[in-house]
């Protein structure tokens, strides 16, 4: 068989779209199905980052478990929640934590902020500085910071003077 009667075989022609479209086999279509991550999954893994991250800093800050709190999916607000002992150790207060990137980092980032201009506004505790802690499958995690946020909590944490 050639290619263009092989190509013929698994093509057909959508009356809807008025385009060629391939055409697969019900087992084929059950496997994609079922390859997709369901959102109970999606918000196990979520709820993973947020642990391995309240972790990290939990034993980086010597803090106890209950100073990061990991909040569940679903709920307003940030995605960890700090106590004042926290607080006073840990320079970003607004944090968002994500495993999977379907939206952009920006977009998760602009989230962030918007959890920065609450404690900007004295509407939750905190100083206003956000940060994104984010991976993918299989990597490690990453955090995304304002470059003027960073340097202003260097300077603080070494009390270089202005």
């Amino acid at each position: 068989m050639d290619l263009k009667a092989v190509k013929k075989l698994f093509t057909g022609f959508c009356s809807t779209c008025n385009k060629e479209v391939a055409i697969i086999t019900k087992d084929e279509l059950k496997k994609k199905k079922e390859s997709r991550i369901t959102n109970k999954s999606a918000k196990q893994k979520a709820r993973r980052a947020q642990q391995k991250v309240a972790d990290i800093l939990i034993k980086a800050l010597m803090l106890t478990p209950e100073d990061f709190e990991s909040i569940a999916m679903g709920q307003s607000g940030q995605d960890i929640r700090l106590t004042e002992a926290a607080r006073k150790r840990w320079p970003f207060h607004a944090m968002e934590v994500t495993s999977s990137l379907n939206q952009s980092v920006w977009a998760k980032f602009t989230q962030a902020q918007e959890h920065a201009k609450k404690q900007v506004n004295g509407e939750v505790p905190g100083n206003g500085r956000a940060i994104l802690v984010f991976k993918k499958n299989n990597t490690p995690l990453f955090a995304m910071v304002l470059f003027e946020d960073l340097v202003e909590a260097i300077r603080e944490r070494t009390r270089f003077p202005i």
